[in-house]
């Protein structure tokens, strides 16, 4: 990227699927963020709570059975760690609606997508 949004930047990369948390995990890498993968929410959760990772952005499915979703993971970060970015992702958007319950306080990339709308989202969400 020539504008350097991506330098030296961390990505917690959260979905419950292993195939398509290493599909988003790969085109994220290939724009030049280091990643860090968590299979579900409570697993992102220590990973933020460790402090061991400088993460500076999350992006992260919605529907994440069992256990927590991505909007719940959301409005946790916001509560704790407010200055990280969130973005969310579904293949559940219909665009009538923003992915499910959620008051559309966060961004959403829906599913499937390609590499200029994940990059383009990616971009407003660190500029949000």
């Amino acid at each position: 990227m020539n504008d350097n949004f991506n330098a030296a930047r961390t990505i917690l990369v959260v979905d419950d699927d292993e195939h398509v948390r290493a599909a988003a995990a790969a085109l994220i890498e290939d724009l030049g963020f280091k990643i860090i993968e968590a299979d579900c929410g409570a697993a992102a959760l220590d990973i933020l709570e460790t402090g061991n990772a400088d993460i500076d952005l999350i992006f992260s499915d919605v529907k994440m059975p069992p256990g927590i979703t991505g909007y719940e993971l959301a409005h946790e970060v916001k509560q704790q760690w407010p200055n990280v970015p969130i973005l969310l992702t579904s293949g559940y958007y219909d665009g009538g609606f923003n992915a499910g319950d959620d008051d559309g306080a966060f961004p959403l990339l829906p599913k499937p997508y390609k590499l200029s709308e994940l990059t383009a989202a990616l971009k407003g969400a660190f500029a949000l």
